[in-house]
């Protein structure tokens, strides 16, 4: 009978065989990629679309790592290994959301090494001042009795239409008092201990 097994590669072996890239990896545009020959070459709309990923100032993460020579099996694959690659990144919008693939030469980016720790938070998801963006003017409170009814907590749950249309006070509150029940014991009823003399152990 034919086996079948899976090739398994360990990527953190192959990254400095690869340009130094692994998928995954957080990068950044050099400062002088833009005057790169390639990039001059390139279209208007490529042009500005990686301009645009790179002004966006969203986490750019590589997705995939093509080597200029014949490979298959995507970015793990050891075979065929050389250091001129070419890279797809892609902008991380969310967490594990991408958006956006453009293929580059490895030469415009270099990986930001954030471990241990997760890549930091884009500027642009973070909010500024929530002091500066409050625009909720404060009142005073008015009291319970004046409040609008059937808005006011207060005539929501502590009070109630007794029969007449009319919201009423209820009985809601302890009084912090003992109340005595009214109660008569059952008429014709035995009297308990001449049930449970029955079942009762004996001594």
């Amino acid at each position: 009978m034919n086996k079948k097994f899976v090739k398994l590669y360990e990527s953190t072996l192959s990254r400095y065989t690869r340009g130094g890239f692994l998928a995954g990896d957080v990068v950044v545009f050099k400062k002088d990629a833009f005057n790169d020959p390639w990039f001059r070459g390139l279209g208007v709309n490529t042009q500005e679309k990686i301009k645009e990923m790179a002004a966006s100032g969203l986490t750019l993460r590589v997705s995939n790592i093509k080597s200029i020579l014949p490979a298959v099996m995507g970015a793990g694959n050891t075979d065929y290994t050389t250091s001129n690659v070419e890279l797809d990144i892609t902008s991380e919008i969310a967490p594990g959301k991408y958006m956006g693939f453009v293929t580059i030469p490895a030469r415009l980016v270099e990986p930001v090494d954030s471990y241990p720790n997760l890549p930091k938070v884009p500027e642009v998801f973070k909010k500024d001042d929530p002091s500066r963006r409050v625009n909720i003017k404060p009142k005073k409170l008015k009291d319970e009795a004046e409040e609008i009814p059937f808005i006011s907590p207060h005539s929501q749950t502590r009070m109630s239409d007794l029969g007449d249309k009319k919201l009423s006070p209820g009985d809601r509150e302890l009084k912090n008092a003992n109340v005595k029940i009214p109660s008569s014991p059952v008429k014709d009823a035995k009297d308990p201990a001449s049930y449970t003399y029955k079942y009762l152990p004996r001594k």
